[in-house]
């Protein structure tokens, strides 16, 4: 068995960057069906985000010759204040997205929801698609790259999107979601490009969505 295990992990890690990414893209689609619609269960959907977004990521670019291509590296004391201000500016746009364009005065999300999208959500999409989808596929055109996999992270989202809104909502989420999260995406992808880091993002993207529950 475990001599099967390894030639499949072996015949995995050998596939093409695209093929590695369609598998993780469809299994993480599968299991967020499966958990936006049967389950409900937050350890579960760690559990996915884990195991897809950060493990798997992480165990083929390490036999595949180092984990810096991930974005996972030491940092220059320079770097990490560069990295804070911005993250901070993004931060607070937000906050005053919320309290002052749109008047929104609702009590925050509690702090463990806060540290469940930084470190469950955040890090595992952020890992996944910008340290190992965003950063190795195959397309050299930069902004066909980021509309790409842009629209891929976009689709993650469709079965959350149909299990809140039911699936009439379908051309709602064309018309409206993809525009959101491809923007969204593109900011990400531009603050990754900058750092050769996803851990700016990663903060950012959980930030984000606790700011908008």
């Amino acid at each position: 068995m475990n001599l099967k295990l390894k030639k499949v992990g072996q015949y995995f890690i050998n596939m093409s960057y695209i093929k590695q990414s369609f598998i993780l893209c469809i299994a993480l689609i599968v299991c967020t069906l499966i958990e936006y619609i049967y389950l409900r269960t937050i350890w579960f959907s760690i559990a996915t985000l884990y195991l897809i977004g950060i493990f798997l990521p992480i165990y083929i670019s390490y036999k595949k010759g180092g984990l810096e291509e991930l974005g996972i590296r030491k940092y220059k004391k320079k770097e990490i204040i560069y990295m804070a201000i911005l993250t901070c500016f993004f931060i607070a746009y937000q906050f005053f997205r919320r309290y002052y364009i749109y008047n929104n005065y609702t009590p925050l999300a509690s702090i463990p929801n806060l540290l469940y999208q930084i470190f469950a959500v955040g890090l595992g999409e952020e890992i996944l698609f910008r340290g190992f989808i965003g950063k190795k596929f195959p397309i050299k055109n930069t902004f066909m790259r980021y509309l790409v996999v842009g629209l891929l992270c976009a689709f993650m989202h469709l079965p959350m999107y149909c299990y809140r809104y039911g699936l009439h909502a379908i051309k709602a989420f064309f018309l409206v979601e993809v525009q959101a999260q491809l923007i969204s995406h593109i900011i990400n992808q531009l603050m990754y490009d900058s750092f050769d880091s996803f851990v700016p993002v990663a903060i950012l993207h959980g930030m984000n969505n606790w700011l908008n529950k």
